[in-house]
Order: structure tokens, then sequence, then C-alpha cells
């Protein structure tokens, strides 16, 4: 397999492909499966044990002794499953009484505690899963926000590739920490330092992104890409509108996940550009920006996702001295989960999360057309979660297109608690008309 991956790699060309799939081989051959399971018969002569990464078709191989579980058809069982690092996040004995084979699943993360019966264990394992999409929604979302508490690979919550995090970052990249295109840049242009024109009669941005992601998520790996925009106008210099979009593709650890995101925010100018000094070397620009979010994830594989909403503020300093720029950001976000009815089905995230950034970066020309950009932000939960906070160092490079543009690309990396690193590289493109 090494010497395999190794030609693969040198076929897509350099050193630097050599080393990034080494580092996939690395955490794949490292890593644990994303769901095990342990199983005995009760008189504990026969054991067997399963992997995957599908929840739904790991259960349902379970209950019906298919699979890894051949051994344990027509036996009474027990067994224990482990969801995404959590140990022992739910239970299951199956057993037969008289005519009907019983299957009780429970969970001591949330003291959940039911029984299904069924003539078969199809039939059991079918009344299972019709509870988990009726009458045990609520309870299966207390079990998920509790597996987000825990869990390094929570769908919805908890670590920096969870929807609030992702929801979080893209605004404080569009709002917070935005890369200004820097004063020297648009000097005579008619542009302001977003690369926006501030004419009170108006003026149009469009801008888009596109995201590779990669991380270690202790055992686990994240993987995968998307994309995000955002269009808007200037109503007057000072007062703007803004709506954005976010869609991201995430393979955990052979587990698909996709997210999606719109956001809507109003950008307020409390100062523009003002002059701090005579010679006018030192100026300051001050934007607040409230934001309201809608989004939502899913995962066949983890039985995992749902919608939220969210409502926050950002708050935006740029302070320029010379031809340097120094942004400072910071950023509440609050996520709550949405109710939503099909018919029978009702799901309800249990979500109550709030999400502080706080970050700085620097801006300076490099030559007449491109500029340099670093800076580091801090991101915390305020409520539970398996990855409590992280730091993100951030190294970019821009260049002006034209008179009217500028695409730039740089490379943010997450650092966390309990051993989590992301490392994420974005192309984006800002075009004001």
């Amino acid at each position: 397999m090494m010497i395999h991956l190794k030609r693969s790699c040198e076929g897509v060309g350099g050193l630097l492909a050599v080393v990034l799939c080494l580092l996939v081989w690395t955490a794949s051959a490292e890593g644990r499966s994303l769901f095990e399971v342990f199983a005995a018969s009760d008189d504990g002569t026969i054991q067997a044990e399963g992997e995957g990464s599908s929840l739904a078709d790991l259960v349902e191989d379970l209950i019906r002794s298919r699979g890894d579980f051949t051994a344990l058809t027509a036996q009474d069982f027990n067994a224990s499953l482990n969801y995404g690092g959590v140990e022992d996040a739910l239970t299951f004995e199956v057993f037969q009484d008289g005519n009907e084979w019983v299957v009780i699943l429970r969970s001591e993360l949330t003291g959940l505690d039911e029984e299904f019966r069924g003539f078969s264990r199809a039939a059991a394992e079918d009344e299972l899963e019709d509870w988990l999409k009726k009458d045990g929604a609520s309870a299966y979302a207390r079990f998920q926000a509790e597996i987000q508490k825990r869990s390094l690979v929570g769908v919805l919550d908890g670590n920096p590739n969870a929807t609030t995090a992702l929801l979080a970052q893209q605004t404080f990249r569009r709002f917070g920490m935005a890369r200004p295109m820097p004063s020297w840049f648009t000097r005579g242009q008619g542009l302001d330092e977003d690369g926006m024109d501030p004419n009170p009669e108006g003026g149009w941005w469009f801008r888009v992104v596109g995201l590779g992601n990669f991380a270690s998520a202790g055992d686990f790996s994240v993987d995968g890409g998307g994309v995000a925009f955002d269009t808007g106008t200037w109503l007057t210099e000072n007062l703007g509108l803004s709506l954005g979009s976010m869609l991201m593709f995430m393979d955990v650890s052979g587990a698909a996940v996709v997210h999606g995101g719109t956001e809507f925010g109003v950008p307020v100018r409390v100062m523009n550009r003002r002059a701090l000094n005579d010679a006018g070397s030192l100026t300051l620009t001050w934007q607040v920006t409230p934001v309201f979010n809608v989004a939502g994830a899913g995962s066949a594989d983890m039985v995992a996702g749902g919608l939220i909403w969210g409502v926050g503020g950002s708050n935006q300093l740029v302070l320029g001295v010379g031809d340097l720029d120094i942004t400072l950001g910071t950023q509440l976000t609050h996520y709550e989960g949405i109710r939503l009815r099909a018919g029978d089905y009702e799901f309800k995230p249990d979500l109550n999360q709030q999400v502080l950034m706080n970050g700085v970066v620097v801006t300076y020309p490099i030559a007449e057309a491109f500029f340099v950009d670093g800076g580091v932000s801090y991101t915390r939960y305020l409520s539970s979660a398996a990855v409590r906070d992280w730091i993100s160092p951030t190294v970019g490079l821009g260049m002006r297109l034209g008179n009217r543009g500028i695409l730039n690309a740089n490379y943010t990396g997450s650092f966390g608690e309990n051993s989590y690193r992301n490392h994420q590289v974005m192309v984006g493109l800002n075009m004001p008309f």
C-alpha cells in the first residue's frame, strides 16, 4: 500500500504532493473506525465485533445478526456501541420472549431506556427505526447533544468542523477579520479598502471562496471542501446589505456529511477611514455588522444533523498606519435548533450554543500589485463542547486584478484541545461593480 501510494503521489507532481499524501496515509493508518460494536451471547460463549462508518448499517447488521454478527444468530445477546470515540454511547439487549424478539436500547448519557418488540429481529429493528423518526425524535436529539459535548466529530456542534463553528468562521471572515483591500491599492481607483465602491448612490460586490480542508480529530480524520460566496451593496457610504451562503462536503472517517447555510448581514460603518493625525498617515475605520443565519447539516451515515438558526454581531476596527493595515475583529453569535415537521415525523436539534471569536490580521504591500497578510484568531464555545476552544494562525497572499478586483489565497490552521488539528486552504475572488 505504501509503495502504491507513493507512486500515485509522485505522479500527481512534486515533493509537496508526496508529503500531503503521506500525511493522509498516516492519519488513515493510525485511525479507528467511526463506529464500533462489541457483542456477546448471554452465556459468554460467543463474541462478535463489528465496525464501520455507517451507524444505521452497523446497528441493522447487529440486530439482524448479519455480516460480522452472523455468529449471534438465534442467540440472546448484549452489545455496546462506541460512537465517534464516545465509549458505550449506546447499549443493546436482544433476546427472545415467547414468540417475540425484544430489543432494548439504552444510553447512560441521557437515561434512554426503550423497548421494541416484533415477531422477528427484523420486525423489532423496524420498530426501533420508526420510533427514532417519530416518538423518539426528541430523545435521540438529546442523545446527539450529549455526543456533541464528547465526540470530536459531532455534526452540528462541538468542534471546529461542526455547523455552528463553520457558520461563525464564515461570518467572522466576512465581517470581523475580512482581508481588506489595502488603502494603497485603491488610491485614485474610487474604491475603499474592502474593494467596494462607497458611492452613496450604490455599489455592488461579489465574492466567492473555494475551500479545501484536512483535519486530524484525535483518532479520526475530517477531509473535504466546499464553496462560500456573498454579494451585497452599499446603500450609502456607511450602510450596506449583504447576503452570503456556504456549502461544505466532508468525509468524516468514511462517513459523508454535508453542511449548508445562508447569512444576512447589515454592515454599518461608524467611521470610514477617519484621519487621526494632520498628515493623514494614521486612519481608523470602525464597522459593526448584525447578522442572521439559517443553516443545516446532515449525515445519513452518522444518523445526525438538523436545521439551526443563529443571530449575532461582528465588530471590526481597521487601523491604517501608512501602508500598513491592522484589522481587529470581535464577534459573538448564538445558535439554536429549528423544529421541522413532516407528516408524522418531527425533528429538532437539542442545541443552544454561543460562539465567541477574537482576532487580528496585518496587511502590507510587497509590490505594486501584491500584498501579504498574516494574523491569528481565537475561538471559544461558551456552552459545553468536545473542543471548547482553539487558536487559528493564518497567512495569505493577495493581488490586484485591474482596477476593480482582488484575488487572494491563504492558509488557516486551527489547533485545539484533545489533539484537534485542522488545516484549511482558501482561494477567493472579490469583484466590485
